[in-house]
């Protein structure tokens, strides 16, 4: 995100879109009722790399000062679609890297360990 002064900020653009600030309510309201996180925890946000996980790091990392939270991000390549995988893995590393959140990331080779592990899916 740019600032006035053209430099870049870090994290995501801020969307002042009616329905984005509805949801980030919903979700504020939801954690502080469930008494979901406690000031001074950490924590670690499950991202895929797809549209729900990365909406879920957002919303997080948008209330992390409000709920005074520390955040980190874990991903796991699973390693199912090849060079699609290793492509979520990079795009995960990024979004953390402009977020100015670490990035815990690992990646387990499933479709050779499956034949290994008597595991089917019948």
């Amino acid at each position: 995100m740019e600032q006035q002064d053209g430099k870049k900020e870090a994290g995501m653009p801020r969307n002042h879109d009616d329905q984005a600030d509805a949801l980030l309510g919903q979700v504020r309201q939801y954690i502080k009722r469930h008494s979901l996180l406690q000031p001074g925890e950490r924590v670690i946000v499950a991202c895929s790399g797809g549209a729900d996980s990365l909406a879920l790091l957002d919303i997080l990392y948008r209330l992390r000062d409000e709920l005074t939270v520390e955040m980190a991000v874990a991903h796991v390549d699973h390693m199912f679609r090849g060079e699609e995988s290793a492509a979520d893995a990079r795009f995960v590393a990024d979004t953390c890297r402009e977020y100015g959140l670490v990035c815990y990331q690992t990646a387990i080779d499933v479709p050779a360990y499956i034949p290994s592990s008597y595991i089917s899916d019948e």
